[in-house]
């Protein structure tokens, strides 16, 4: 009896340690915040026309990645949106009842930079990450923030938790 409550035991230890080290492993990618400014008088939009900017070779795979999950995320918060490349008509655009003004929010990123190779697949990378939400007709700035952004392999591992670094700045959190 006693050898199977120490097996229990071990066994609840060594799951417990795996999870700490998978956890200590994770916290290497991230969106750390540098810079951010809102306005007196912010207010969380609930129609949002995104702008995607900076390196265009970006755009096949890493705002389309993006843009997935940002329709998937805002849907569900009931937040409108639509999306373009920077000096283009948007080509995607939600449906919703919402006629409030909508806030044009400039997201760029930009700056790749390599921290560490381990054979292609296992490198650490790092982006800069920015962003500006203001009123289209007043140019009043309502939201500034500058972050960057680590990852693993390539930025796209990382659009879950920018797509909530997004809806958390958006929300005030």
């Amino acid at each position: 009896m006693k050898k199977q409550q120490s097996l229990h035991i071990f066994l609840i230890f060594a799951l417990l340690f795996s999870v700490a080290v998978s956890a200590q492993k994770k916290k290497n990618t991230s969106v750390t915040e540098n810079e951010i400014y809102y306005s007196e008088n912010y207010k969380s939009p609930k129609k949002i026309d995104f702008v995607f900017s900076g390196n265009l070779e970006y755009r096949d795979y890493f705002f389309s990645d993006l843009e997935e999950k940002i329709k998937l995320k805002f849907s569900k918060e009931y937040i409108q949106i639509s999306i373009r490349y920077s000096n283009k008509l948007p080509h995607y655009i939600s449906i919703g009842k919402t006629d409030d003004n909508t806030m044009v929010f400039h997201l760029n990123i930009d700056n790749p930079k390599t921290l560490s190779e381990r054979n292609g697949y296992d490198r650490v990378v790092k982006f800069d990450f920015s962003g500006e939400l203001f009123q289209p007709n007043s140019n009043i700035t309502e939201m500034i923030f500058k972050s960057y952004v680590i990852c693993k392999h390539d930025i796209t591992t990382e659009n879950d938790a920018i797509v909530l670094y997004l809806l958390s700045k958006i929300n005030k959190e």
